[in-house]
Order: structure tokens, then sequence, then C-alpha cells
């Protein structure tokens, strides 16, 4: 017993000679006792085997966590391994570790009363609402964030089109209208995060389309597969919430020819465009769910070959989408969209008018 009690005193007195030392990224083990405790750090009576037995928590002297409070020996009396290499003076350097001390003391009483007037806040707000505390695990020092996580995103839209088509001779005055319904209308995009502010998308399109008139109209291939591809880059919060995308790419579209009485048929022209839309935000909830309104115009440039010639034309476009985002990786998108377009092809002037309803199903990387 008389044993027990004298290795207790001998223990409790190493104890208030240690030092208190708070971890810090990247630091490890060795290295600390080589900046702050004079003596070897390996060898018999070293210290790295003095610091193991005051904190009995440490498995792996290579892991200590950022964050963590350990103890040191007092070491010997003298400069540290580090003082020695840089030709330091043992009047300063005991100084210098006296004042690392105290600062390390201080800065453990500091973040002691902030965790503890954390969890008084947690009780409090727990006790007036039922939430879920999550607890994450310290990390160690060295661990480094991914920069690159969820800086892209790829999606996948399938929407329903209806469409209808006015077409105007100019050369005989004749009008043909023409309409299409249920026509799928599939895009693949991929999205470029650049910066907190701007993206990078490249989208493709591929529609098909079938089209229908008067029983006593005769239609040539009235049924058509139009594509389409843009490079687009968007830009968030040019003024106030106001989002502004601006896209540039080309679009297939179909062009009526008449080719006697009551005889059409089609022609499909690829057209250069550019386009500016405004996105602004209509409303948002908590839970992830936003609905975005925007408004687009689309300058389809004038076309010339030796087959035909293409006039500019103009497409106005106004949408209301509705976003979800859940588990942070995945999102839905479900929207609608109308149309109107106005275009001129040799000695015809077309107008259409359509309506789209599309969902989005994407993923973030």
């Amino acid at each position: 017993m008389k044993r027990l009690f004298i290795l207790f005193l001998v223990f409790s007195f190493t104890k208030l000679q240690a030092q208190i030392y708070q971890v810090k990224k990247g630091e490890s083990l060795s290295g600390i006792l080589y900046r702050n405790v004079a003596g070897k750090i390996y060898g018999p009576n070293n210290n790295l085997a003095k610091t193991l037995k005051l904190n009995p928590k440490i498995n792996d002297p290579d892991q200590i966590l950022k964050g963590s409070t350990i103890h040191l020996p007092a070491g010997l009396p003298g400069p540290t391994q580090w003082e020695i290499a840089n030709g330091v003076q043992k009047k300063s350097t005991d100084a210098i570790r006296s004042s690392n001390q105290t600062k390390n003391i201080r800065e453990e009483l500091k973040n002691h009363n902030t965790k503890t007037e954390s969890l008084k806040s947690i009780e409090k707000s727990s006790k007036k609402e039922d939430h879920n505390i999550k607890i994450v695990e310290q990390e160690p020092a060295n661990h480094v964030q991914n920069p690159r996580r969820k800086n892209l995103e790829t999606f996948f839209r399938f929407g329903l089109k209806s469409q209808s088509i006015q077409a105007l001779e100019t050369s005989t005055g004749s009008t043909t209208n023409l309409v299409s319904e249920n026509n799928l209308q599939y895009h693949i995009g991929l999205r470029q995060k650049l910066n907190d502010r701007s993206n990078l998308l490249i989208e493709f399109f591929a529609e098909t389309v079938n089209f229908s008139g008067s029983s006593s109209l005769t239609l040539t291939d009235a049924k058509q597969s139009l594509t389409a591809a843009k490079l687009v880059y968007e830009r968030k919060e040019i003024v106030k919430k106001l989002n502004l995308n601006t896209s540039f790419g080309y679009q297939e579209r179909i062009f009526l020819n008449s080719t006697g009485v009551n005889q059409i048929e089609f022609t499909k022209r690829s057209i250069p465009f550019v386009s500016f839309e405004l996105e602004f935000p209509l409303w948002s909830t908590e839970n992830n769910f936003n609905f975005i309104g925007s408004m687009n115009y689309q300058y389809y440039l004038s076309t010339t070959s030796s087959d035909y010639n293409t006039d500019a034309g103009n497409l106005i476009s106004l949408s209301l989408v509705s976003t979800y985002d859940f588990r942070e990786i995945y999102f839905l998108n479900l929207g609608m969209s109308a149309n109107y377009l106005k275009i001129s092809s040799d000695y015809l002037d077309q107008t259409e008018k359509s309506y789209f309803i599309f969902t989005n199903l994407g993923v973030k990387f």
C-alpha cells in the first residue's frame, strides 16, 4: 500500500511538471518534442517514451488529432534540439518556452469555455424544438478536402412539345397551317462550375416531330428528326438576384415547301443562333424547393447557301421551373415554357407557336 502511494505521488508530481500543449495542423509528436522539450527524443530515458507514458490515450505517435491537448515532459535543463540547431541562447528559449506554455493553457481554457457555452445553447434550443444533433468525428491534422467536389454536374431532360406552324408564301399569298402534337424531345447536358458566380454548360438536343394537317393536304416525310447543340455561359447575380445566361450554337428547323396544289414537303436546315436568357427567383423554401422564372430571346443568324437563303429570325420564350435538390448530390426539375418564333426563308414567312413540358434529373460530382 505504501509503495502504491509513493508511485501515485511520483506520477502526480510528474503531471504537475508536464507542459500542456495543443496540437496544430500538420504537427507530429516527434516534431513537437523537437521544438518544445529539452533532451533527446529517442534513446534511453527518451522524451518520446515519457510523453507516451503521460498520454496513455495516444496509440500511434504518428496519428495525433489537430486541436487535441497533450502533456509534454518537463525535459532536461538546457535548450531543445531545435534551439541547439538554430543557435538560440538558453535564457531566451526558457522565456519563449514559458510564454508558449502560458499561451497553450489560456487557449485550452478558452476552448473549454467555448465548448461549454455551445453545449448550453444546444440544450436550451433542444427544449424548444426537437433537434437531431449530428456528431462529427474530428479530422486528422493532415486531412485536406477535395476542392473539385460538386463542381461538375450532368443532367438528362425529357419533354413533350406541341407545335403549330403557319407558313405564308410571299409570291402567291397562300397560307398553310400545320400542327404537331406530343413531340418527344431529349436533352443531355454537362455543367462545369468555374467559380462561385459562373458556370459553363454544354447541351445537346434531339427531337422527333410528327406533322399533321387538313385531310386535303398531302404531306411528304411528315415525321422529322431534329438536332441542336449549344454552349452556354451562366453568370449569377448580375443585378441583385438576376442571372444572365449567354449562349450560341446551332439548331435544325423545319421549313414548309409547296410542291403543288395541296402538296407540302419539308426542308430541314441547320441555323446558327445566339441567345440571352434572364433568370429570376420567384419563391424558395427551406427544404431545397425553388421556383424560377426566365425570359429568353434567341436570334437566328441569316445564312446563304447554293440551295437556299434564310433571313434572320427571332424567338421569344417564357419559362417557369421548379427545382429540388436532395442529398446534396441529385437534383430534379419540373418546368414548362411557351415559345414564339418568326423566321423567313427564300420566299416564305414562317411563324411557329409551341408549348413545352419537361423534367430534368441530374447528378452533381
